[in-house]
């Protein structure tokens, strides 16, 4: 039997006590690993950190009061030697845009994948690797090939459609458009006009996104 010492500490965090209640019994089978606590939402894990050891924290995103998002930037301030294991619903690869860039996040899993990859994830984090589920990886991949396809698209534009895009995402009107770059409304709607083919956007919402997405705002 594992000492204290050799254990890997884990804090559960997630608002559904039947999820907690299946984690600790999946991981508790394994010797190497030490339940330790077990938190409902992130103002509850603030506060269970300062009293309670933890290796490896993981972590729901979608939790009432403070979320597992908010938490994350708490977790990276207040406790940056804690790995965190994000376990989630949300395969969209946004979501993982958003924490990956936390210092302290080192997997993410998709909770389809929970009972298959768990144990795997904390092996491979405790050895100092990432650990992705292979649905967030695909996501990835494929929002890293939409990402490239529209830069790509961006070149396409000329230096007049990139100002008249620009402003259109800041929410000017096309007159505000033409009286600030000093061209006729007609004008701007042909350029307007021009973007969405361009581009193969709709409507202005995917206009403005797009302009968001890539920095144009």
């Amino acid at each position: 039997m594992k000492s204290r010492s050799e254990l890997c500490r884990v804090v559960l965090v997630d608002d559904h006590k039947l999820v907690r209640e299946g984690l600790r019994q999946l991981l508790s089978a394994d010797q190497s690993i030490e339940i330790t606590g077990e938190a409902n939402d992130g103002n509850e894990l603030l506060a269970l950190l300062q009293k309670t050891p933890c290796d490896i924290c993981i972590l729901d995103l979608s939790m009432p009061n403070l979320s597992g998002i908010e938490a994350l930037q708490a977790l990276e301030r207040e406790f940056p030697d804690i790995k965190i294991l994000v376990l989630t619903m949300h395969k969209d690869a946004r979501y993982f845009r958003q924490v990956s860039s936390n210092g302290n996040v080192w997997g993410y899993i998709i909770k389809d994948d929970a009972y298959e990859q768990l144990k795997d994830a904390i092996r491979k984090i405790l050895a100092g690797t990432k650990a992705y589920s292979p649905q967030i990886q695909q996501a990835i991949v494929e929002d890293y090939k939409n990402i490239q396809g529209s830069v790509a698209l961006l070149e396409w534009l000329t230096r007049r459609e990139r100002e008249v895009l620009r402003l259109a995402a800041r929410g000017l009107m096309n007159k505000e458009i033409a009286n600030d770059l000093f061209i006729s409304v007609r004008t701007v709607e042909t350029h307007r006009a021009n973007i969405m083919e361009k581009l193969h956007l709709k409507n202005l919402a995917e206009l403005v996104r797009f302009a968001v997405d890539h920095g144009l705002e």
